[in-house]
């Protein structure tokens, strides 16, 4: 019977030692990343920004993180914060970086977003190379001087699809930052002869993507009466103003 139990136990013994070779702890591979105001900004949208007088953010101000294919966290912290490389045990990761926070909207918040998976494979460096894209939309408001003739005070609001509410002085020149959904304005003009408020609302759902800067321009025809017109993207809306201007 003693030996019956020794010889079983050597049987276990074996099998184990076998399986844990099977089964042998993953290694580890090196993920680097090279980081700068170049890789992570598009040019053409810091240009599209420098337009406007808005300086795109440097690669230090991005917040980066690194996760496996669970969403484990890895690493996470601001770009100034990276050492450029760690060490990660074999299997599918995603690194991100972002700047801003999505659905945040209005005057200078722009939200940058880059990501990119990589397969770490052991006893190997992978590089990665992340760009950014500007992820919500523009839109400005720019008068005619045809319509600055004819009116004063143009007091907008711009409402977005997220609900927020976000006033466009009649001076303002700067794009307000939106997500890249839908939008309507709201507001007023008034006529300069007659002191008269007219109200102005359109509205607009289509072709209207990320990364781009629309200008929405008030403009006034006078054949047959007297209407305001809202140019965007090639379409235009007509209000047109029941009452005489300078009456």
């Amino acid at each position: 019977m003693i030996m019956k139990k020794i010889v079983l136990w050597i049987l276990l013994l074996t099998l184990a030692l076998s399986c844990s070779k099977q089964a042998s702890a993953p290694g580890t591979g090196t993920l680097r990343l090279s980081l700068s105001s170049v890789d992570l900004v598009d040019e053409a949208v810091k240009g599209t920004l420098a337009d406007y007088g808005i300086t795109a953010p440097a690669a230090a101000d991005f917040f980066l993180s690194i996760k496996n294919a669970s969403g484990q966290l890895y690493w996470s912290g601001k770009v100034s914060e990276w050492t450029g490389e760690i060490a990660l045990i074999e299997g599918k990761y995603t690194v991100s970086a972002v700047y801003g926070t999505e659905g945040e909207e209005g005057f200078e918040k722009p939200w940058f977003g880059a990501s990119e998976e990589v397969n770490i494979v052991a006893d190997q460096a992978h590089d990665v190379v992340l760009n950014a894209r500007l992820a919500n939309t523009m839109v400005k408001v720019s008068h005619t001087a045809m319509f600055d003739n004819y009116f004063k005070d143009c007091s907008l609001t711009f409402l977005t699809g997220n609900g927020a509410s976000i006033v466009y002085p009649e001076t303002e020149t700067r794009p307000v930052f939106i997500e890249a959904f839908r939008f309507g304005i709201r507001g007023t003009v008034t006529a300069r002869e007659s002191g008269k408020v007219y109200a102005i609302e359109a509205d607009y759902n289509d072709g209207i993507a990320s990364a781009a800067c629309y200008t929405l321009q008030l403009g006034v025809e006078t054949v047959g009466g007297m209407t305001v017109n809202i140019l965007f993207n090639d379409h235009v809306d007509k209000i047109t103003l029941e009452e005489d201007l300078y009456e």
